[in-house]
C-alpha cells in the first residue's frame, strides 16, 4: 500500500467529518471541495475518493434526480469535488512516488506502482519525472537512465498480456453495445415490421451485441412497455442539461404500451410448455455429457407427466363479492329516497352517500314496533357512515332535526350522547322508538369499548347488543339492589353515527368483532374527493309540506299513538315478500351458504349477519313506499341485498386491515393503507417514511418486507432509463 496507516486512518474518518447540513450555495461548497481536495493528496483512488464524495452528499440529504434543481446543485457539488480531487492528486504525485520508490526494488516496479495510483489523472511524463526525482533523492537516479524503456517495462507489467487486455477492450466494446441497444429499445421497437423478431432487430442495429443481451434487452423492453404508462422525467435534450422536466405519457408512449401488451399478449397465447420442454431435451440429449443426460431424463418426465406436481399456496378468495359502489345504491325508492333528495337540494356540497344512512334511520325509527317481516325483524339498526374530514357529514343530522320538528315528531330523535347504560335504559323505557343521531361516532364507540372505561360506559355496549336483536320481543333490563329490572316491549332503539374512517377504526379492537357489535353496524363508507360545491336549490329550514304530511302519515299508521308508545306494544303488521323478492331472497341465502363454507372465522359473524341487514332494510324502504299496505317487492329485496353485501365486504375487509391491539399491527395497517391509497404509480419508501414519520424506520422496513413476503404489496425496482448512472428506483405497489 501507498497510503500510511496514519492516511488511512484520517480517510476512515472523513465520513465523520462531512458537511452538517449540506447548502449548494457557493458559500457552502467550500467543505465538499476541501473533502476532494484532501482526498486527492492522501492518495486515494479516484473510484473510492468519488464513492466517499458521494456518500457525503446523500447523508446530508441532497439526491441527484428528485427535482431539477437538486440535479443541478448535485452536479454543481459533484464537479466542483472532483476538480479539487485532481489538483490534490497531481500536487501528491511527488509524494506518492517517494512511497513508490521506497517499496519497490527498482525503477520499473516504482513505476507500476505509480501508475496504479495515478492512471486516472496523471500523464506519462509526469509520473516519470516524479520518479525519477523519488529516484534521486535517494540517490538511485542510475535506475532511470532508460526511464523510457523503464515506463514501458511498468505499463507492460501493468496491463499484462496482450490477450488479456484485448479480452478486456472486447468485454468493453460488448458492455458499451448493450448500454447503445437498452438506449436505443423503444425506438428499435416502435419501428419493428409485424412478425419481426425484436432481439434479432436489436443486433442488426448493434453488430457487437451478444445474442444472449439481445433476448435479455427485448424480454425486459416489453415487459417494461407492456405496464401502463406513467408520469416520468424526461433528461435535457438541448445544450441546458438541466432543462428537463416531468411529463404525463404522451400518444407515443401510449402506442408503444398497446404494442408490447399486444405482443406481449400473443408470446403468452402462442406459448406451448410441451414443445418448449421437447426443446431443452433434445439440446441435453446433444450435448451429451453426464450432467446434460440427466437435465434430458428429468424434462422427458416433465412430458410425461411424470414429476410430482409443486405445491403452491391457493390464494385466499374474497368472502363476499360485491356488484355495487355506495354511490351506486343511495337512490332508494319511497321515503328514504324522498328524504335523500330533500337533503341533497339543501347541501351546498351535495354527496348522497352521506345523507342515506340518515333517511333510512329517521323512517325506520317513524315505523319502530308496527311493522315487522315475515320473519319478525324489525326496522331497527345501527347505521355508521364515514367519510374524511370536511366532507359535510353533519349536514344530514341537521336536517333530519329540521325535519323532525316541522312535523312535529322530535320525540323520535334521542340525545347526541348517551353517558351510561342506565340512561340509556331510560331513555328506550320513555320512548320505546327512537333514534340518536351522533356526530363523531368513533368518539362513542371508544367510550363503551376502552378496556379501561367504567362498568356505567361498558354496559351500554352490552345493552345494544341485547336491543337489537330484542326489537320482536322485549328488553329484559338489568336488576340493581335498589331498583327493580324495567321491561321494555319491542324496544326500536336505532343509532345513525358519523364518523372520520380514522377515528372510527382506531377505537376498535379485536373485542369488538368477537363481541358481536362490529357484525351489528351496517356500515357506508364514503370515498372520494370532495364534492364540488354548488349553490343550494332549497333553504336549509325550507320543508315541503308533501314532505311533512308523509313522515307524519308513517308515524301515525294505525292511528293509536297511545297503543304505540305504551309498555305493552302493539302487534306489528307484518310485511310479506312477493314471488320476485322471495326469489331474490333464496338466491342470495343460496350464495351466503357458499360464502360461509369457504370464509375465514374471521369474517364468519359479519357473513351471518348480511340477510338479516338486507330483511331490515328491505322493510323500512318498502314501509317507507306504502305505509297503508306495505309489500317488500323485488327491486326493493334487491336494492336492499347489495347495500347489505357491499357494508359486510366493507366490514371484512377494513377490520383486518385497520383493527389493531398492539402498536406493531397498527403501523402494519397504516403502511397498507398509505401504500393502497397511492396512484397507480405506486410510491416511493421514502414518501411512506414522510407520510409515516412517528414509525421507527427499522420497524417500518420489517413491516414492508413482511407484505411483501406476504404478497399484500408488491415491490418494483427500475434502473435509470437509458443506462445512466444513478440509483435504482424502488416503488410499492398494492397487490
Amino acid at each position: 500500500m501507498i497510503v500510511s496507516e496514519t492516511c488511512e486512518v484520517a480517510l476512515s474518518g472523513l465520513a465523520a467529518a462531512r458537511v452538517a447540513a449540506y447548502d449548494p450555495a457557493p458559500g457552502r461548497l467550500r467543505k465538499v471541495v476541501v473533502l476532494g481536495r484532501t482526498l486527492g493528496q492522501m492518495g486515494t483512488p479516484r473510484p473510492d475518493a468519488l464513492e466517499e464524495i458521494e456518500s457525503a452528499l446523500y447523508a446530508d440529504g441532497l439526491l441527484p434526480a428528485d427535482t431539477p434543481s437538486q440535479q443541478r446543485a448535485w452536479r454543481h457539488a459533484l464537479d466542483a469535488a472532483s476538480d479539487a480531487f485532481d489538483n490534490g492528486t497531481n500536487e501528491a504525485l511527488p509524494t506518492i512516488a517517494a512511497d513508490a520508490v521506497a517499496q519497490a526494488d527498482d525503477g520499473a516496479e516504482a513505476l507500476r506502482l505509480v501508475l496504479d495510483r495515478c492512471a486516472t489523472f496523471a500523464n506519462d511524463g509526469e509520473m516519470v519525472d516524479a520518479v525519477r526525482d523519488a529516484l534521486s533523492a535517494v540517490g538511485r537516479a542510475d535506475e532511470m537512465l532508460a526511464a523510457p524503456f523503464g515506463y514501458l517495462r511498468a505499463e507492460r507489467a501493468w496491463f499484462g498480456r496482450g490477450e488479456e487486455r484485448a479480452a478486456a477492450e472486447a468485454k468493453e466494446r460488448a458492455e458499451m453495445a448493450e448500454w447503445r441497444a437498452e438506449r436505443d429499445a423503444d425506438s428499435v421497437f416502435a419501428a419493428l415490421p409485424p412478425d419481426a423478431d425484436f432481439a434479432s432487430a436489436l443486433r442488426d442495429a448493434h453488430s457487437l451485441l451478444t445474442e444472449e443481451s439481445a433476448d435479455m434487452i427485448a424480454g425486459q423492453t416489453i415487459a417494461r412497455l407492456a405496464r401502463p404508462p406513467v408520469r416520468q422525467y424526461v433528461p435535457a435534450t438541448g445544450t441546458d442539461p438541466f432543462a428537463g422536466g416531468w411529463q404525463e405519457a404522451d400518444d407515443t408512449a401510449i402506442a408503444l404500451h398497446e404494442k408490447a401488451k399486444s405482443t406481449l399478449e400473443a408470446r403468452e397465447a402462442g406459448f406451448d410448455p410441451a414443445a418448449a420442454i421437447l426443446a431443452l431435451e433434445l439440446r441435453a440429449q446433444t450435448a451429451g455429457t453426464p450432467e446434460a443426460l440427466a437435465l434430458a431424463t428429468a424434462l422427458k418426465r416433465e412430458r410425461l407427466g411424470m414429476n410430482a406436481p409443486v405445491e403452491v399456496d391457493e390464494p385466499e378468495p374474497e368472502p363476499l363479492s360485491v356488484e355495487n359502489s355506495l354511490a351506486d345504491l343511495c337512490s332508494p325508492p319511497g321515503l328514504v329516497g324522498e328524504i335523500v333528495d330533500w337533503m341533497e337540494a339543501s347541501s351546498d356540497r351535495p354527496n348522497r352517500a352521506l345523507m342515506l344512512g340518515a333517511a333510512l334511520t329517521f323512517v325506520a325509527t317513524l315505523a319502530g314496533r308496527k311493522f315487522a317481516t315475515p320473519s319478525n325483524l324489525r326496522s331497527n339498526n345501527y347505521v355508521v357512515t364515514l367519510a374524511p374530514s370536511g366532507h359535510g357529514k353533519d349536514h344530514a343530522i341537521g336536517r333530519i332535526k329540521t325535519l323532525s320538528a316541522a312535523a312535529g315528531l322530535d320525540r323520535y330523535v334521542g340525545p347526541a350522547r348517551i353517558m351510561s347504560a342506565s340512561a340509556l335504559r331510560k331513555l328506550v323505557a320513555r320512548e320505546p322508538a327512537v333514534a340518536c343521531f351522533m356526530d363523531e361516532f368513533g368518539g362513542f364507540i371508544g367510550q363503551i369499548h376502552d378496556r379501561r372505561a367504567g362498568l356505567h360506559n361498558a354496559m351500554i355496549r352490552y345493552d345494544m347488543l341485547e336491543m337489537f336483536s330484542a326489537a320482536g320481543t322485549f328488553f329484559a333490563g338489568a336488576e340493581y339492589a335498589g331498583e327493580a329490572a324495567t321491561k321494555v316491549f319491542a324496544p326500536n332503539f336505532s343509532i345513525s353515527g358519523t364518523s372520520t374512517p380514522e377515528s372510527f377504526w382506531s377505537s376498535l379492537s379485536s373485542l369488538s368483532a368477537s363481541d358481536g357489535l362490529l357484525a351489528r353496524l351496517i356500515l357506508l363508507d364514503v370515498t372520494g374527493p370532495k364534492p364540488a360545491r354548488v349553490k343550494p336549490r332549497l333553504s336549509p329550514n325550507d320543508v315541503p309540506a308533501a314532505l311533512v304530511d308523509a313522515v307524519r302519515a308513517l308515524a301515525e299508521r294505525g292511528g293509536n299513538l297511545a297503543a304505540t308508545l305504551s309498555d305493552r306494544a302493539p302487534k306489528a303488521i307484518t310485511v310479506p315478500l312477493d314471488a320476485e323478492a322471495e326469489e331474490i331472497d333464496a338466491d342470495n341465502i343460496a350464495g351466503l351458504d357458499a360464502a360461509e363454507s369457504s370464509a375465514s372465522p374471521e369474517a364468519m359473524p359479519f357473513l351471518n349477519r348480511v340477510r338479516e341487514h338486507a330483511l331490515k332494510l328491505a322493510l323500512v324502504v318498502a314501509v317507507g313506499c306504502n305505509p297503508s299496505a306495505p309489500v317488500i317487492t323485488g327491486p326493493v329485496m334487491e336494492w336492499a341485498y347489495r347495500l347489505a353485501r357491499l357494508s359486510t365486504a366493507t366490514l371484512i375487509r377494513e377490520s383486518a386491515d385497520r383493527i389493531a391491539d398492539n402498536d406493531r399491527s397498527a403501523a402494519y395497517g397504516k403502511i397498507l393503507r398509505v401504500i393502497k391509497g397511492a396512484s397507480a404509480a405506486g410510491i416511493q419508501p421514502s414518501r411512506i417514511g414522510d407520510r409515516l414519520k412517528g414509525i421507527d424506520k427499522r420497524m417500518r422496513e420489517e413491516l414492508l418486507a413482511d407484505m411483501t413476503a406476504a404478497g399484500r404489496v408488491r415491490l418494483v425496482k427500475t434502473a435509470p432509463a437509458g443506462g445512466r448512472g444513478g440509483r435504482v428506483s424502488e416503488r410499492y405497489f398494492a397487490s
